[in-house]
């Protein structure tokens, strides 16, 4: 037997415990772990079937190899050699290596040794590499130098497959003795004949571009296709590969050609990685194939790793791969360092490759672009690569083939055109690409290394090279024309008519020149040099035409003419446009000429140009020699009007006449008028205006102090009123830009006007607004006032001017100068109803200003109303044109509305003195009662005989005097404002008197005018003026009305001798507000309050008895306030005296502090009074606040005589009113009885509610936050009802008649109080001790035993109900009335907490938790929240303080009472705030937690100052 059977047996002996029938021998106790291994191997090394291939080629680059031509074959046959069961065919592969060696076959039978020395360069170990057959095969077959073995998956004996070698005795013929070959019967039924056939003819033939020992390759596929791959070496970095492919007996041969760059890299010395510790350098090689720009790219681990990557150019290095080899480990720092080297090893085989290779230009396609690359981690590398190489100089320009940086290059196909091989602007030479490279490479290439395009800047820099221009030639420039026009969008016209492009004829020879050097034109005709000759020797402009030569060249192309009379300013010649250009030189020239010249070269201008030229920079002389241009004119806030001489009577002139009337005007000089026939065209040119407008002044009203304007007389009344809004609605930032724009009225119609002024004034409102394209009439001739919020605001007054217009006799008429709407159109059916009686117009005017004036053209009833109205209003006309529009009105029909006109105005002509007065008809009588009634009315009768249905019967005048006289008289009074004082109370005090009984009468029963008096009559005020009846005030309380004053505040006057009580009916007529009853009072400050023990005033029995008179005489008030608490508040309230109360007075918005004797604030259960009080002052507090703010009189009274009173008064009121104690007047002191009884038997403290002195009593105060806790943002603290409270206040307890707490509970008004309550340490400590007590807990151990002990779940529920209910029914069998379960506690406690703090936290943080920001809504609507005070109250009065307390939800409340509190730094923090700060933050934990407490800017300006100020005092103490 020969040796290689030998060896073999010898591994299956040894390794296997194989006897030679290949039976087991004694049991491998390795074995189970190798079959593990196998199975792991198998199945897990690949996930691509394709990959067992390049294993196999793998194997073979490994192998040893004494010829020069080493290849490699896989054969597909469909016939197995090997006659294995089940096969499909085989895969016969065969390779002209040395042979396997003992050491080879070694390693094909163990799972992980390796046999091959990776610091050699080998791409695989074969034994390993080789187990991916099993993915085809059952058994593969070797046969190689002697050895012929299989290999199974599976020998049952043993249960291990995969490297257990069995001899074969029978060698097929398709195994040749002097190569290895493999065979892989197709028979494990996974992968197929096709299958195979499919992997072989998707392998990639780049493979062996990189492959260091194999020369040739072969795939041959039975009855398919023969595919076999050479490669061969030319020369340095040359490789060329030959693709053979036979199919159906065709054959067909590719060539292909790469350029190939290795670079041997060294390891950096700090580089380990496992299997790579003895590596010390590695060779990277990059291959760029040769006419294939479309290569997609590839990476390569001397076999393909990763395809389609997007970089034109194939990559090969010892990359680590994964068993799978379809990627490479991204974060393998092996591999960063291969792919760091990339960019490097590019640049370098670019540059190298370049040099004098005939590839130079393709290379430039195989640059990687970032955008196309399809793997992120290649990115960086792409990227680097273009940024590389813009660094290098690697592009070859022209005309020399320099090469030159990317970003120092041009590339442009078109522009390319223009040069045609010729010579170069200079700032283009050796900077424009070579043009093959132009042509051969993608332009995304060329940007992405930095070469740009040709741009617009670079073009006009080029045409700015007259050198260049003259080169090129005629036609040449003409390409250039047409490159120009082609991107004529990229070049407006500034922009090119300056460059020296257009070639002109000069003193025969040519040169270049443009439009800023002078005009030029193509070509001019005889005519039009005779035209040019007579123009005024002082115009200098000059004129140039095209080179002849070059002109003939354009004749056709008309597109290009086009562009350069758009771009460069060259025209077919015309005088016209010569006027053109004539106008540019005089723009630029003016200066020089005189007067008379600038007139001259003006016309000549204006006679030749196009009227359709815009000559919007033309040049006009002023009237004060002045010069200017049109545009900058109009860009000025003045007008240019016409020249003054034009129309010196009628014209502008004669209105405008002062120099401060025309300050805004510029005037066209005089000169312009020496040719009549010349002057309508400058005028038309510069658009001046026969009608200018008025000046106006701009005033500033604000900048004159805050209120300055309301007494300035520089406003009207209506601009004041405007005035006062701009100034609330304007933004508080841009108060002082509110302005006011006013209409200056001209200087000629200040004093009386002629007839002529009138005419010119005529004239010019009928020029001015003759249109309704023309300015507004009424925007115009309005003032202005403007303010700013966001955006711009105005309103409109009217001015003096729209004033004067309208209301002034300035009209001229058949009458004279007549106010405009007293004029009429001299019309058939007007002229025969008024002949001469009424002014008619003289002269026409256009609708726009007949409108405005308003006047008059019909007689129809509502013309001649508005007439007779007019007449009213302006105190003129007389008796007989009264008589005459009276009339008038008799024959036609009045509507409804315009007799409403009549009857709300003075419309009645009456008598007085030589001429007539104006009265309403409620002042007039038809029957003439002079005898009764003297000159109170005015009888018509007498005046208007023959009139009477029109008075009676069309407008209601009455027959005779009623009632509803005495009301239109007194209205009268209201509106007169000539009247004296005295007679206007003279008058009142009979009106008074007379209307009594109409006060007295029941509402019900007054007719509608009796109800619109009443609505529409104002009431006369002892400020003595008149005044609508709700800003006034009946004079009820001296006290109040004292606070108050009179100098805002109207009081009622009376008659003399009588008083506010003697007018109840006319008060309540009209609804005049009681003064006791309209003032808010709110208790702004206590001096030093004393607890009165027992009362003096409120006994118990004064309080039952008010109670009882209370249910006896208002029983409905009584249960009202029984239900919502106000009784039991009033019970609870004990005395205070006081040395000064200071009460908050507020009426209509204005607040007055002042003094008071008493203050009763029942709902804090306090009535206050100062020592020297007297009984009616308490009593009427005490009224106040039981009558809700509604002054009652007979309670005050009551209240009065109670004061004071003892159990024997009590006991005899009762027995003489015949009253009784009602059940529920008992009950509420039957709950208050032990309260009330120590208050005044013992305590000095307050009564409104205790601090909690135990944990006990913790759920009581739970009840009482979740009742009350939020405030009412519309009581703001003011006891606007009287009680302090608002609707809804009492819970369901209130409307039983019960109290809603004991005395020893705090409400939640009081929840600040908690932690306050007063122990027998009267000590006192800093203020750095209080707050670092507040904020930092004194901690003991947590007690946290973890589980509980009781898990509190039952064996037995039904057992365990029966015993809890039975406890239950115990329990409440023997249950106490609540009345019972009271104690009196004896207890020193701190004065209630100042409400105004709670009210301030409210309306900063609307009840919301300054830690969590949270709350919940209570059933009585109302937030609930707790004010806590930071340092406890009774550290020191100062700190019942909203500095010193914060808003807190319950749970934060509870931590900050009960829980870990921490802040070591608190006095830092409080030290740090900043006042300018809009907010503030204090840091603090809860069990280690941190929190924050947020602070508004001026919550934390006041937690500052009450630091600072008590930390002060502290230091001087």
């Amino acid at each position: 037997m020969s040796k290689q059977f030998e060896h073999i047996q010898q591994i299956r002996k040894e390794k296997y415990w194989l006897d030679d029938s290949s039976r087991r021998g004694e049991q491998n106790p390795l074995l189970k772990d190798l079959q593990q291994s196998i199975n792991k191997l198998s199945r897990d090394l690949y996930r691509k079937d394709s990959h067992f291939l390049l294993e196999l080629i793998q194997n073979a680059e490994d192998n040893n190899y004494e010829c020069d031509n080493p290849d490699l074959s896989f054969t597909l046959v469909k016939e197995d050699p090997t006659n294995s069961n089940a096969s499909g065919g085989a895969l016969v592969i065969s390779n002209n290596e040395t042979g396997f060696s003992e050491s080879n076959m070694e390693a094909m039978c163990s799972i992980g040794s390796s046999f091959k020395d990776k610091l050699k360069g080998y791409i695989g170990e074969k034994g390993i590499g080789f187990k991916s057959v099993f993915k085809v095969t059952k058994s593969p077959y070797i046969y190689s130098n002697g050895y012929q073995v299989l290999f199974q998956d599976e020998i049952n004996e043993i249960g291990l497959g995969y490297i257990v070698p069995e001899w074969v005795e029978n060698v097929p013929k398709v195994a040749t003795i002097d190569h290895t070959t493999i065979i892989l019967p197709l028979n494990n039924g996974k992968v197929g004949f096709s299958e195979v056939s499919r992997m072989m003819k998707e392998f990639t033939p780049e493979t062996i571009l990189f492959l260091s020992k194999i020369r040739q390759l072969r795939f041959f596929v039975e009855g398919e296709y023969d595919i076999s791959i050479s490669k061969s070496v030319e020369k340095e970095h040359v490789v060329n590969l030959t693709i053979s492919t036979t199919v159906d007996e065709q054959t067909s041969v590719i060539h292909k050609e790469h350029l190939l760059y290795t670079k041997n890299i060294l390891r950096p010395a700090d580089l380990l990685v496992e299997g790579r510790e003895e590596v010390l350098d590695r060779d990277v090689t990059i291959s760029f194939p040769i006419g294939n720009t479309a290569n997609d790219g590839a990476i390569y681990a001397y076999l393909p790793v990763l395809e389609h990557t997007g970089m034109p150019f194939i990559l090969n290095a010892d990359f680590l791969v994964p068993g799978s080899r379809d990627s490479i480990k991204e974060d393998e720092p092996w591999n960063t360092w291969l792919l760091n080297q990339i960019p490097d090893l590019f640049v370098e085989a670019f540059v190298t490759l370049s040099k004098g290779s005939k590839h130079r230009y393709e290379l430039f396609q195989h640059i990687p672009i970032e955008a196309n690359i399809k793997t992120s981690f290649l990115e960086p590398v792409a990227k680097q690569i273009t940024e590389m190489l813009s660094r290098q100089a690697i592009v070859p320009t022209e005309p020399r083939g320099k090469l030159a940086f990317p970003k120092e290059s041009k590339s442009s196909r078109e522009f390319r055109k223009i040069t045609n091989g010729q010579k170069l602007p200079g700032a283009l030479k050796d900077r424009l690409i070579a043009e093959e490279l132009q042509n051969t490479v993608r332009s995304e290439v060329l940007q992405a290394i930095g070469i740009n395009t040709i741009t617009s800047n670079d073009i006009k820099t080029y045409i700015g090279d007259i050198e260049w221009i003259s080169s090129i030639g005629f036609e040449g420039l003409i390409t250039l024309y047409q490159f120009l026009v082609s991107r004529k969008k990229q070049y407006e016209e500034f922009d090119l008519r300056q460059y020296k492009i257009v070639p002109i004829k000069e003193k025969k020879k040519n040169r270049y020149s443009c439009y800023t050097d002078q005009p030029i034109y193509f070509e001019a005709t005889k005519s039009d040099r005779d035209v040019l000759s007579e123009k005024p020797d002082c115009i200098k402009a000059p004129i140039r035409f095209l080179d002849n030569r070059f002109y003939d060249l354009l004749i056709e192309k008309k597109d290009i003419q086009e562009w350069m009379t758009v771009t460069l300013c060259v025209f077919p010649f015309s005088i016209g446009e010569y006027a053109v250009a004539v106008s540019e030189w005089f723009k630029a020239n003016h200066k020089d000429l005189d007067d008379e010249q600038f007139v001259d070269v003006s016309n000549y201008i204006l006679d030749h140009v196009a009227k359709d030229i815009d000559l919007a920079d033309f040049p006009v002389l002023l009237s004060t020699g002045k010069r200017i241009l049109i545009s900058i004119g109009k860009k000025t806030h003045s007008t240019l009007v016409t020249p003054a001489g034009l129309d010196p009577e009628t014209g502008w002139k004669a209105i405008f006449i002062t120099e401060a009337d025309s300050q805004h005007l510029q005037v066209l000089s005089d000169l312009y008028l020496r040719d009549d026939s010349k002057t309508p065209r400058i005028i038309e040119l510069t658009r001046a205006t026969k009608y200018p407008p008025l000046t106006r002044k701009f005033l500033n009203p604000m900048h004159y102090g805050w209120n300055g304007w309301i007494e300035s007389e520089e406003y009207s009344d209506e601009e004041k009123r405007l005035l006062a809004e701009a100034q609330s609605r304007s933004a508080t930032s841009r108060l002082y830009e509110i302005y006011v724009s006013k209409v200056i009225k001209p200087s000629s119609l200040i004093d009386s006007i002629s007839k002529e002024t009138a005419l010119a004034l005529l004239n010019w409102l009928n020029g001015r607004y003759r249109t309704a394209n023309q300015p507004s009439i009424h925007s115009e001739l309005s003032n202005e006032i403007g303010w700013y919020n966001y955006s711009q605001y105005t309103r409109s007054a009217e001015s003096g001017m729209f004033t004067f217009l309208r209301k002034e006799a300035w009209l001229p008429t058949t009458k004279g100068l007549q106010r405009p709407s007293h004029v009429f159109v001299r019309k058939q059916g007007v002229y025969e109803v008024l002949g001469d009686a009424v002014p008619y117009l003289e002269k026409e005017i256009n609708l726009y200003v007949f409108e405005f004036l308003g006047i008059r053209d019909e007689l129809t009833s509502k013309e001649i109303i508005s007439y007779l109205l007019d007449l009213s209003r302006s105190g003129q006309g007389s008796i007989d044109l009264a008589s005459r529009v009276y009339k008038a009105l008799s024959i036609l029909e009045i509507d409804n509305d315009a007799k409403d006109q009549l009857l709300s105005a003075n419309c009645i002509a009456v008598e007085e003195n030589d001429g007539a007065k104006w009265v309403s008809v409620g002042l007039c009588i038809w029957t003439d009662s002079r005898s009764l009634f003297a000159d109170q009315f005015y009888y018509l009768s007498r005046l208007y005989p023959g009139l009477r249905d029109f008075f009676v019967d069309k407008l209601g005048v009455a027959l005779d005097v009623e009632d509803e006289h005495f009301c239109a008289l007194w209205q009268d009074l209201q509106i007169n404002d000539d009247l004296e004082t005295e007679y206007i109370e003279s008058k009142l005090s009979m009106l008074y008197n007379k209307l009594m009984s109409r006060f007295d009468a029941p509402s019900s029963g007054h007719s509608d005018w009796w109800q619109s008096f009443l609505t529409e009559a104002k009431l006369w005020s002892i400020r003595k003026r008149f005044v609508t009846s709700t800003s006034i005030y009946i004079p009820d309380d001296g006290n109040l009305k004292d606070i108050f004053g009179e100098e805002w505040v109207d009081y009622l006057w009376y008659p003399k001798g009588s008083s506010h009580s003697q007018w109840r009916s006319l008060h309540s007529a009209f609804k005049v507000r009681s003064l006791k009853d309209s003032v808010s009072i709110t208790l702004k400050d206590v001096e030093d309050s004393v607890n009165v023990n027992p009362a003096g005033y409120l006994t118990r029995t004064a309080k039952t008895l008010i109670l009882v008179w209370l249910r006896e005489k208002h029983s409905e008030r009584f249960q009202i306030m029984l239900d919502n608490g106000l009784l039991s508040d009033f019970v609870r309230t004990a005395e205070y005296r006081s040395d000064k109360l200071i009460i908050s007075y507020e009426l209509d918005g204005r607040v007055v502090e002042a003094s008071s004797d008493a203050f009763m604030d029942i709902s804090n259960g306090r009535a206050y009074y100062i020592a020297t009080a007297c009984k009616p002052a308490i009593a009427a507090e005490i009224c106040r606040a039981l009558s809700d703010n509604e002054h009652d009189e007979d309670l005050e009274s009551w209240i009065k005589g109670v004061l004071g009173s003892t159990e024997a008064d009590l006991q005899a009121e009762l027995k003489q009113k015949n009253w009784e104690i009602a059940e529920e007047i008992l009950q509420l002191f039957g709950e208050e009885q032990d309260s009330i009884d120590s208050t005044d038997e013992n305590s000095s403290e307050d009564t409104k509610g205790d601090a909690l002195d135990d944990d006990s009593d913790i759920d009581e105060l739970g009840d009482d936050l979740n009742t009350n806790g939020g405030i009412d943002p519309d009581e703001k603290g003011k006891r606007t009802d009287g009680k302090g409270r608002s609707d809804g206040y009492g819970s369901e307890s209130h409307k039983r008649g019960k109290s809603r707490k004991r005395p020893s509970e705090p409400d939640a008004d009081d929840a600040d109080e908690v932690g306050d309550d007063v122990d027998d340490d009267d000590s006192e400590e800093s203020i750095e001790d209080a707050f670092g007590k507040a904020l930092n807990s004194d901690d003991k151990p947590k007690q946290d035993d973890g589980d509980y002990e009781d898990s509190g779940k039952t064996h037995n529920p039904d057992s365990r109900y029966d015993e809890e209910f039975n406890k239950a029914a115990d329990r409440n069998k023997r249950s106490r009335k609540q009345t019972e379960r009271f104690r009196i506690l004896r207890r020193r406690i701190l004065d209630g907490p100042d409400s105004q703090v709670r009210e301030m936290l409210y309306r900063w943080y609307s009840g919301k938790c300054q830690i969590c920001g949270s709350t919940f809504y209570q059933s009585n609507g109302k937030p609930f929240f707790v004010s806590h005070c930071l340092v406890l109250r009774k550290v020191s009065d100062a700190a019942d303080t909203v500095g010193n307390a914060v808003c807190l939800c319950a749970n934060h409340f509870a931590q900050m009472l009960h829980g870990r509190v921490k802040s070591p730094d608190v006095l830092e923090q409080l030290g740090s705030i900043d006042p300018t700060c809009e907010s503030f933050a204090l840091n603090l934990t809860f069990d280690g937690v941190p929190h924050t407490i947020r602070y508004n800017q001026k919550h934390a300006i006041a937690l500052k100052a009450f630091y600072e100020s008590l930390k002060e005092d502290s230091e001087e103490l």
